[in-house]
């Protein structure tokens, strides 16, 4: 990824004459963001600067004003963007809140890396963003209800592990479920763990994630008292059964029940999820009933469930805000309070005490 913080554009996007690139560089300059955060930063970048070379607006230092239009263009109407490793242009709808966000960070940054001053709290920027949040807000409301991702708690863990089959398979996948659910960890960062990351103590294990989105962080998952949901137990019995020295935790099986080298992809971690008898179950049951009752929600599981699943518990069983955000590396407290908010809609529901 070396050099990756300096905005390469590809050429026919703009004249390289028209900009001097001014940078500062030493051998830590280029190790201050995750990867991910730079492939996602330069992406945006990219896509601005097409934007820009359309439209023939100046990138670079940008005119808060062309920003502000940018930003419009994007939450309004459709645009074609790069997509895949090809490089092949699709057709997108228009962006959400959270990636115009995102799009904005990305030029603030690109231009603090160049030696430009550009403040992303300009009058016109602000404006344009208060206004596509009122609009966005109504809606994309009943949108960020569907999206949101179903939790799965501990009654649903101890269900799914129940209905896995004692295969190499099962093993995996039990194991996947309970790493990721004690862990409060991301798909990406399931899929990532590595053999060498792992350290076994005698109170739990210490998982190391060096490119977490938060940055590199550890965390900490103890033994289980009950030996059938123990994460601790299930990791070993799986290294063990997998004969995993190194590498990748987390692997495919193909259909010979040969064990391969690349790790899993989050998306496959989301199937895992989604195929699991109780899962599946579950939706289908919602389904059924909701034929007769429109009033039923079926649930909505993904990657993000463990996750969500870990906090929803930790809330609903009492455990210190601070510790759950030690625990899930949360850095503010603000999407924690989500599902505080949540919970404590039918925990704490004043409703409750009317004696109805």
């Amino acid at each position: 990824m070396k050099n990756m913080l300096i905005p390469i554009t590809p050429s026919e996007i703009y004249n390289p004459s028209q900009v001097e690139y001014v940078r500062y560089a030493n051998s830590f300059t280029e190790q201050d963001m995750s990867k991910n955060s730079i492939c996602a930063y330069l992406s945006d970048w990219e896509d601005f600067c097409r934007w820009c070379n359309h439209n023939h607006r100046q990138f670079m230092p940008a005119n808060p004003h062309d920003v502000a239009d940018y930003l419009e263009d994007r939450a309004k109407n459709s645009w074609v963007g790069i997509s895949g490793k090809n490089r092949d242009l699709k057709e997108k709808t228009p962006l959400k809140w959270n990636s115009l966000e995102r799009r904005l960070t990305a030029i603030t940054k690109i231009h603090q890396y160049n030696g430009y001053n550009f403040s992303r709290k300009d009058s016109a920027i602000r404006r344009t963003l208060n206004g596509i949040k009122r609009v966005l807000s109504k809606e994309q409301t009943h949108q960020i209800l569907e999206d949101r991702k179903s939790p799965v708690l501990m009654e649903d863990i101890r269900k799914m592990i129940g209905s896995l089959p004692d295969t190499l398979t099962g093993k995996r996948d039990r194991c996947l479920l309970l790493i990721g659910f004690s862990g409060a960890l991301r798909r990406s960062e399931l899929a990532s763990i590595q053999k060498e990351n792992l350290k076994f103590l005698k109170e739990g294990i210490v998982v190391l994630l060096p490119w977490s989105k938060t940055g590199m962080r550890e965390v900490n998952i103890p033994y289980g008292s009950n030996p059938d949901t123990c994460p601790v137990r299930a990791l070993q019995e799986w290294i063990h059964a997998a004969n995993i020295e190194n590498g990748a935790v987390f692997r495919a099986i193909n259909r010979h029940n040969q064990i391969q080298l690349g790790a899993l992809s989050d998306k496959s971690i989301v199937l895992i999820i989604n195929r699991n008898r109780y899962i599946r179950d579950t939706v289908k049951e919602a389904e059924e009933k909701q034929i007769h009752d429109s009033t039923v929600t079926i649930p909505n599981f993904g990657g993000h469930s463990l996750r969500a699943g870990f906090v929803t518990q930790a809330i609903l069983n009492d455990v210190p805000e601070h510790s759950i955000m030690e625990h899930t590396g949360h850095k503010k407290s603000d999407t924690l309070k989500k599902y505080i908010r949540e919970v404590n809609k039918w925990k704490n529901n004043a409703a409750t005490k009317l004696g109805l």
